[in-house]
């Protein structure tokens, strides 16, 4: 009976350690706790034949030395032991901080390093954004100095950290905690709206880019506010928000936007997110979006946002004694690398097979091109940022890439065969050979251009890119290209 007693001091000595704990150790403790019922258990099974008492003591010996161990991790005072190994990110934990914090309603604001994208935080609270100079700042105002004392993160955000040539050039934000009264500056301007903090500096101002590395992940991060949302962007580019992507932007936020870097005012939120949701390039996975978003969602927040009437594509039948328009194919043009050189042939072909043919090159006034896009049925260009337009196509339509020679197959399937499928588009892709390429004007067929693309791309994106991207032009062969015209037909049959 004693031991019963001393035993059940201990298990309530232990439910007293578990509730003071932490959560990363409260399986330990709950297994400390297994530990004791199981010796308890033991103790009482005096009159069982199955257990002699030899194997019971045993049994019991093996089961303290084990809770032992476990037990190592609590404290005399019964607070858990917190090593590096256990601490975020690495860091170690104030028990006495972090408790102290637990009773003041108040929680670290925590910023999800994981992303190879985009470093993301979201703090809720008394949330104050200090603007201007040469370090701009997002505190979370916390009640003590004690509480105030936790980790500050430098956020970079733009979509593209893994790319660290770019990255070097986007400003940096630090997110930390703050003590009212201490070092945290009074609000200069409250506002009811959550903030979203990001950069349009980096590639922005490259089409394909525009759209990647902000117009996307913006989407993603956004759209659930439906405008409800302040727009805080670091390397503010005013003609590019407001003229270039005018619409979109209106139609993100009911707001204007607060300049990061230059603005000089406290702006003072109850909830921040700093840093943008973003996946692939142009893919939105729905799994991970908040919401639940999906290409197809962005392609059709496009299409009300520039009033873009047509969204399924023409669907062609095979009664001939029904009038029908025919389907519009939209060819893009280049004026400075990967043209087509027989651009003129190309369409012949395409209006000989059925298609209305509309030749363009891809247009700096957005709201004026995506109407000549949604007037199409299909689409054709030569691998680059023109492709990106497809997302003003309507549902179904068909988007034929020509992808360059040199071994571009993934990065064709990659940037523009798997977002169109992700849009709810229909895909074609078209590799060209060599006797296609207008580099064989300027290299021997003997030459590792032609010989050994691999090599090539070895000796980096920049050489690789001046012989493939910016060196090469498109004579498309007629009598191949052929068949993927008709299969376009076909995919508008379905």
């Amino acid at each position: 009976m004693k031991k019963q007693l001393w035993l059940g001091k201990k298990m309530k000595i232990a439910v007293a350690s578990y509730h003071r704990g932490f959560d990363l150790l409260s399986l330990g403790v709950g297994v400390l706790i297994g530990c004791f019922i199981v010796s308890l258990t033991y103790l009482t099974m005096h009159n069982s034949d199955m257990l002699s008492f030899q194997s019971m003591a045993s049994q019991v010996s093996t089961t303290a030395d084990a809770c032992s161990l476990i037990s190592q991790r609590i404290e005399p005072d019964g607070k858990p032991r917190i090593s590096d190994e256990f601490s975020s990110n690495g860091v170690a934990s104030d028990p006495a901080a972090e408790e102290e914090e637990e009773e003041d309603g108040f929680e670290t604001p925590m910023c999800d390093t994981s992303s190879y994208r985009c470093d993301l935080c979201d703090i809720n609270g008394d949330v104050r954004i200090v603007t201007g100079g040469d370090s701009p700042s997002v505190l979370r105002v916390a009640a003590s100095s004690r509480s105030a004392a936790r980790r500050s993160w430098q956020v970079k955000p733009y979509a593209r950290k893994w790319d660290r040539a770019v990255m070097r050039g986007i400003k940096p934000v630090d997110v930390r905690s703050a003590a009212s009264g201490g070092d945290a500056p009074p609000c200069a301007v409250a506002h009811a709206a959550p903030a979203l903090v990001f950069s349009t500096g980096g590639y922005a101002g490259n089409y394909f880019h525009d759209f990647a590395d902000v117009l996307v992940p913006l989407f993603q991060s956004a759209r659930e506010f439906d405008g409800e949302v302040l727009l805080v962007v670091s390397h503010l580019n005013l003609w590019w928000m407001a003229g270039k992507y005018g619409r979109y932007f209106r139609r993100i936020s009911k707001y204007d936007p607060i300049d990061l870097d230059n603005d000089g005012r406290v702006h003072c939120f109850s909830r921040a997110v700093v840093g943008l949701r973003a996946d692939e390039d142009l893919t939105i996975d729905p799994g991970k979006s908040r919401a639940g978003y999906t290409m197809a969602d962005f392609r059709r927040f496009m299409s009300a946002t520039y009033g873009l009437n047509r969204h399924p594509a023409a669907k062609i039948t095979e009664q001939p004694e029904k009038k029908q328009k025919q389907p519009r194919l939209l060819l893009i043009t280049r004026s400075k690398s990967r043209m087509f050189v027989n651009a003129d042939e190309i369409a012949q072909l395409a209006e000989q097979l059925g298609f209305e043919v509309v030749t363009s090159e891809a247009e700096h006034d957005v709201a004026k091109f995506s109407r000549v896009v949604n007037s199409c049925d299909a689409m054709v260009g030569v691998h680059g940022a023109g492709l990106t337009n497809m997302v003003f196509l309507p549902a179904n339509a068909v988007v034929i890439q020509v992808v360059p020679f040199g071994g571009h197959e993934w990065i064709a399937t990659t940037y523009f065969g798997n977002p169109a499928r992700g849009m709810g588009l229909k895909y074609l892709e078209y590799a060209i050979d060599a006797g296609e390429s207008t580099l064989t004007e300027l290299y021997s067929r003997e030459d590792p251009v032609f010989r050994d693309p691999p090599a090539i791309h070895k000796l980096g994106w920049a050489k690789m890119g001046e012989i493939y991207l910016k060196k090469q032009n498109v004579r498309v062969d007629l009598g191949r290209f052929r068949p993927v015209l008709e299969k376009a037909l076909e995919l508008l049959r379905e």
